[in-house]
């Protein structure tokens, strides 16, 4: 169960903390790689093809820890959200529940 705005869910929590970390993960790699890349334009062609491959590895590694961190993290805060959301919906129906027995008895006494 995801909170919600007025009845709406336009990104869940876990799409979220996926899409940050794997952000925070990776664009520094990315901006490495690509100062790298244009860097090895004036250099060896077969370095720079090389040093490529190893770039391509490192970032799709950094991805892999990024989308392992994120999974870690959305483990440690969707269980309590979502007791947090249980518990709310459940104090919600009680309060609803309450007021109409308050209002069933006033009715009766008129």
């Amino acid at each position: 169960m995801e909170p919600s705005l007025g009845g709406r869910i336009l990104v869940s929590i876990q799409r979220k903390f996926q899409l940050s970390t794997a952000l925070i993960g990776l664009f520094p790699l990315f901006l490495f790689f690509l100062a790298t890349y244009i860097r090895l334009q004036y250099m060896d062609s077969e370095f720079a093809k090389e040093y490529i491959l190893w770039g391509i590895l490192i970032v799709v590694l950094g991805a892999g820890f990024a989308l392992v961190g994120s999974w870690l993290l959305i483990r440690d805060v969707r269980d309590p959200v979502a007791e947090l959301t249980h518990e709310m919906n459940r104090i919600q129906g009680e309060i609803l529940a309450d007021e109409l027995r308050i209002y069933m008895r006033m009715s009766f006494r008129h």
